[in-house]
Parts: C-alpha cells; sequence; structure tokens
C-alpha cells in the first residue's frame, strides 16, 4: 500500500506577556517530542479560533484540503473556537476525542470539561473519534 502524505499543520499560540505560553518561552515552542518534518506547517496565532487572522485557510486551500481532523489544547477555547470556525467554513471536521485537554477550572475537573466538549462536538460540528479509529 502506498504511504499517504498528509499534510500537518501545527499552531503555536501567541500569549500575553508573562503567561507561560508567551512567544518565545519554553511553554510557547512545540514539545521537542515532537519531531517535526521538513513540510510541516507552523501557523502563529493571537487568538483561541486558529483562522482568526492567520493564513491558515489560504494554506488549506492551496493544498486542496476540505477534511480536518483536530487535537490539541485547550479543549474548550482553541479546540472549540477552531473546531466550530472550520464547521462554519464548510470543512468536514473529525476531533480526536482523546487528542485533546485542558486543565480544571475552578469548578469543573478538566475530564468533565472534555466529555462535555465531546458530546457537544458529536452533536453539532464534528465527527468524534478516539486515536486508534483514525485512519488516513
Amino acid at each position: 500500500m502506498p504511504v499517504k502524505k498528509i499534510p500537518i499543520f501545527l499552531t503555536k499560540h501567541n500569549s500575553k506577556l508573562g503567561s507561560p505560553s508567551q512567544k518565545g518561552s519554553a511553554g510557547w515552542s512545540i514539545h521537542p517530542s515532537l519531531e517535526l518534518k521538513e513540510d510541516e506547517i507552523i501557523i502563529e496565532k493571537n487568538y483561541p479560533d486558529s483562522f482568526q487572522q492567520t493564513n491558515l485557510e489560504v494554506q488549506l486551500m492551496l493544498r486542496d484540503i476540505n477534511h480536518l481532523v483536530i487535537a490539541g489544547l485547550e479543549t474548550e477555547i482553541c479546540v472549540d473556537s477552531t473546531c466550530r470556525q472550520a464547521y462554519s467554513k464548510g470543512f468536514a471536521v473529525t476531533i480526536v476525542k482523546d487528542g485533546h485537554s485542558t486543565y480544571d477550572s475552578q469548578n469543573i475537573a478538566a475530564e468533565q470539561i472534555i466529555m462535555h466538549h465531546n458530546k457537544v462536538f458529536k452533536d453539532w460540528f464534528a465527527n468524534v473519534m478516539d486515536t486508534n479509529q483514525i485512519e488516513f
């Protein structure tokens, strides 16, 4: 079977001055365990929505991509915003059910936030699948 060349897009959030993911900080950097390939695209963003004031949509259109598989951090902020915007722009969306995460809030545990959002994603915006179910 021929190897499929699936484009990988990574986003880096340029957080506020003094935050753990401030641009240029260790928290902003792509984790070293993710061995980046030369052809992977890194999109810097200033907002939770990865499309807002970035060239993500143009990059997707240039490659004739119409289906996004989304994973990342933080479930209720960046993952949610990007999923909804991709859906609104007409992209097919798959959320990696076990591939997004968040932090506990004052009132709700991270696990509850993730479960709630997976249900909302599935009911309204995306196909939700475990990592081991996704095939390219």
